[in-house]
């Protein structure tokens, strides 16, 4: 009896366990928490393009009208089980805008964060 209550007890473990760890590998990392450091060095109003060129040197210009210029991050993840995740590649991919008025960071977030005071159009790679 000892021996089949063991047996029960390994097999429950197991079939509620494994599907845990399935669940897992079904989410891409947050792109706040890739670069959670690079972020934190970040300050609006006092950040240069200079110095976010350093922190991010992956940031394209995705936009530019006037005075206020548009960088773009991206972050690509294979995760094709992801909620989002590119039907054909499997793929996740978010993005993070940074907008730069004469040079110095007005705001950053992700799209649909806020609404766009700046009269620019914002192109992804």
């Amino acid at each position: 009896m000892k021996t089949l209550k063991s047996f029960f007890i390994v097999g429950m473990t197991l079939t509620f366990s494994i599907p845990v760890l399935q669940l897992q590998g079904c989410s891409s990392t947050p792109i706040h928490q890739k670069y959670a450091d690079s972020l934190a060095s970040l300050q609006t109003g006092s950040t240069t393009t200079e110095q976010f060129n350093e922190q991010f040197p992956e940031a394209y210009i995705a936009g530019q009208s006037g005075d206020v210029t548009a960088y773009v991050v991206e972050s690509k993840e294979y995760a094709p089980y992801a909620t989002g995740a590119d039907s054909w590649s499997g793929n996740v991919t978010q993005r993070l805008h940074f907008y730069f008025k004469d040079g110095t960071l007005e705001r950053w977030g992700r799209p649909g964060d806020w609404e766009s005071d700046f009269d620019i159009t914002v192109r992804n790679r």
